[in-house]
């Protein structure tokens, strides 16, 4: 089981899973080439922790528990002993591969390497070590601290014990891990949530729903906190989707084992496109512009949208969720995970 730990990428994620292990009892070392995060990021976790702490969650002082955070200068360094490297950087193929390359001089050979990326596949970011086996996907949920979900990610030459390891590390300090056996985009959860995006982005398209009755609909029907159409404009998914059409065309042309679905799926992803490009052209990208499918105050300055409750009763719930439950089935069928009963 690993002892020390190192986190590269000190943003958002990399501060949180931090927090997690330093709380857990972990030594965990930090490496970001960006300086200027690092004071901001160990600032926010102590303020975790203090509201932790002011709760009655925590059963050390929050001093003790950063002081198991060592702060590196250069990667070499911050590599030596250490048994597990978790990789927060950029969603940037090319940043995480440079790293990689870079990493696996300096750790030994029973290092394990694990990823955090939220859809990249595992197999393709693999494809640029020497020893493939130790690499895994280690995906957490923000906030890592209060999300208890953790995706690990077989790529298609992760070993048993790498990944088993990861499971166990994962149990070790309060989460519930799950195992996506096979490697494919989005993962369990995010190609889930993908299908449920896509299908409303269809049913939009084509007139049967209003994209505000959608969201009404998802928001007090089902509980979610946020519909597809504001999520997508709070997230900029618009400008991500139209930006990475690219690199999953080169994913596909060296990892296409991790697109499963040539069909029903890709044919919906490609009517779905035509929308993203057209907004994207339009400048409707979401608040960085102040409007996508909303309309905002002004760019960069975000408001919930007005979503009247009353448009919920104009959809029905199957329409949006039939084809999650399908694809959730295909998925165990392709051995990409199990039923959970």
């Amino acid at each position: 089981m690993p002892e020390r730990i190192l986190m590269i990428g000190f943003g958002t994620m990399g501060s949180g899973i931090t927090e997690v292990f330093a709380m857990n009892g972990f030594e965990v070392n930090v490496y970001d080439m960006y300086r200027d995060v690092i004071p901001k990021s160990l600032e926010g976790i102590r303020w975790s922790l203090n509201k932790l702490r002011e709760k009655g969650s925590l059963h050390e002082d929050v001093d003790t528990i950063m002081r198991r955070i060592h702060v590196f200068d250069s990667l070499s360094n911050a590599a030596k002993d250490v048994d597990l490297v978790i990789e927060a950087v950029f969603e940037d193929p090319k940043v995480k591969h440079q790293v990689y390359r870079e990493l696996e001089g300096y750790v030994r050979r029973n290092t394990i390497i694990a990823s955090n990326t939220s859809g990249i596949p595992i197999t393709y970011l693999q494809s640029v070590l020497q020893y493939k086996d130790r690499f895994a996907g280690f995906h957490w949920f923000n906030p890592p601290v209060l999300m208890r979900l953790v995706e690990v990610i077989k790529g298609k030459d992760t070993s048993d014990e790498t990944a088993n390891v990861l499971m166990d590390l994962a149990r070790r300090v309060g989460k519930e891990p799950i195992l996506v056996r096979r490697d494919v985009r989005g993962f369990i959860a995010n190609r889930v949530f993908g299908v449920l995006s896509t299908q409303a982005f269809i049913l939009y398209m084509r007139g049967i729903y209003d994209y505000r009755a959608i969201d009404s609909a998802l928001i007090y029907k089902l509980g979610l906190p946020m519909g597809v159409f504001a999520l997508t404009d709070f997230t900029g998914g618009i400008k991500l989707s139209y930006e990475s059409r690219n690199l999953f065309e080169e994913i596909d042309r060296v990892a296409p084992e991790t697109e499963p679905s040539k069909g029903g799926l890709a044919k919906a992803r490609a009517v779905v496109f035509s929308l993203i490009e057209k907004m994207y052209k339009e400048g409707r990208i979401g608040i960085r512009t102040g409007k996508g499918f909303y309309e905002y105050p002004e760019p960069g300055k975000w408001v919930r949208p007005d979503i009247p409750r009353e448009l919920a009763d104009r959809v029905n719930l199957l329409d949006l969720l039939a084809p999650m439950v399908n694809e959730s089935l295909r998925m165990e069928r392709l051995g990409i995970c199990t039923r959970m009963i």
